[in-house]
Formats: C-alpha cells, structure tokens, sequence
C-alpha cells in the first residue's frame, strides 16, 4: 500500500508566511521536519526502504518534488504535510490514521472549502508519494533532479 504512508501522505493547514528575510529557508526547515515526522512513522519506515531509499533520501527528493509544483501546488503540499506532522506529533498516531481522520472529516462535509482543500491536498500528496516511490523502484532515484 503505497497510500498508507501519507494516505497518509497527506496533510494541511496553509502555514501562513509571516514576516521578511528567511521566511523561504523557515518553509523550507517546516517542510523537512513535516517530512523527517511522517517518513519516520513505523509503516512509513518499511515503504521507505521497500523503494530503496531512507527518510533522508525521501525527504530529499519530497522536497524536489515539491519544489517543481506550481506555487499554488507547493503551498497545499506544505500545509498538508504540516497537518499531517502536527496530528502526529499531537495525538501519537501513525499517519494512516491522522490521515484517515483528515478524509473522514472532509468527506463529511463535501460543500466546506476547507474540507475541499484538505482532499485536494491529501490527493496531492498521495501523488507525490506514488510518483517518489515509482522513481525509487524503476530508477533507483528521485524522479526529479
């Protein structure tokens, strides 16, 4: 199950950027530290190496990933993953079940624009991961440079 480490991929609340000066390098340590959170959870750990890869490696090419999205794509990408890290982090749960808490809730309630964005996100997310972990098994790299 490719989806469980984010279907659980998933994740967020668009962090707001406050401020000047090193707001990007500020996203940019959010965004590892969401990432190192989710890609450390148990089942994540396993779907990780089954690729050929650790949660650096991964990380490494998540961020990538992200960075070649479309603005608007990059900053659901970050929220989500903050949502996801943070629910972790919060609760002790692994990240299917943050995840799977998150979709519930949205699917709830299918008219919310919050709820919308939080599926538009997990979906997103969920992509990625499915896009790192082809890259992993047919190259045995990141499918971005």
């Amino acid at each position: 199950m490719k989806h469980t480490l984010f279907l659980s991929a998933g994740l967020l609340i668009l962090a707001a950027c406050n401020g000047a000066g090193d707001e990007g390098s500020e996203s940019a340590d959010t965004l590892r530290a969401d990432c190192l959170t989710i890609a450390n959870d148990e089942e994540g750990q396993e779907e990780i190496a089954d690729i050929g890869t650790d949660a650096e490696g991964f990380c490494d090419c998540a961020e990538s990933m992200i960075a070649a999205m479309p603005p608007e794509d990059q900053e659901k990408a970050k929220a989500t993953m903050n949502k996801v890290a943070t629910g972790m982090t919060e609760t002790g749960e692994s990240t299917e079940d943050v995840v799977g808490k998150m979709m519930g809730d949205a699917m709830s309630r299918p008219e919310d624009t919050d709820a919308q964005a939080t599926s538009e996100g997990i979906r997103l997310v969920g992509q990625m991961i499915d896009d790192i972990g082809d890259g992993f098994e047919d190259t045995g790299s990141c499918p971005v440079a």
